[in-house]
């Protein structure tokens, strides 16, 4: 009961006469910041779950769906109108779908690869060249990672606002005490006190 007491008495919900108005709502906006910023990462967690979740059901999606076939390339690698620093360039290659049937197309290769290499390709369910799945672990990678600059961006947005908010309050408080020094000093000088 004691530390209930001394926390109602520090977050400013006691009776003091001596606390002000200007006080209060000090009192008032930090109890809110304090609970917004523990309900924040309860939240983050709440968020990174389900998005683990559906990351791990894209995953199994993925995984069950793609299918790694081998293609060999019919032309050089060309990277005309690509930057040198890219890694990669283009080349028609031709493959065989899991279902037997024979397909050819542009894909994404490694630079300096020439015709007759064996290049790795994913397919999708239709037979299109695509990504290659995502793994459980790289889900669950990306879950955290994404959970983890929400979580670290929200605590951050709550004490920009916070400062913005305390700003005016340390004014008013400021003015406050200018006031009522000046009229401390008035009647010490007057000699009314």
């Amino acid at each position: 009961m004691v530390v209930l007491t001394r926390l109602a008495r520090t977050l400013g919900f006691d009776q003091n006469p001596l606390r002000r108005c200007v006080d209060r709502v000090d009192s008032l906006l930090i109890g809110l910041t304090l609970v917004t910023a523990l309900a924040i990462p309860v939240g983050g967690v709440l968020f990174g779950r389900q998005l683990l979740d559906y990351e791990a059901g894209l995953s199994a999606e993925q995984l069950a769906t793609r299918t790694s076939v081998t293609a060999e390339l019919v032309t050089e690698a060309d990277s005309h109108g690509m930057r040198p620093s890219e890694g990669s360039a283009t080349a028609r290659a031709s493959w065989t779908a899991p279902d037997g049937t024979p397909h050819t197309g542009t894909v994404s290769v490694a630079r300096g690869q020439h015709a007759g290499d064996r290049v790795s390709l994913w397919l999708d369910a239709s037979g299109h060249v695509t990504g290659p799945p995502l793994r459980p672990g790289d889900a669950t990678a990306v879950a955290v990672a994404v959970d983890l600059v929400l979580v670290i961006g929200a605590e951050a947005v709550l004490l920009v606002l916070f400062w913005l908010l305390r700003w005016p309050l340390d004014k008013w408080r400021e003015h406050l005490w200018a006031v009522d020094w000046y009229r401390a000093d008035t009647n010490w000088n007057q000699g009314k006190v």
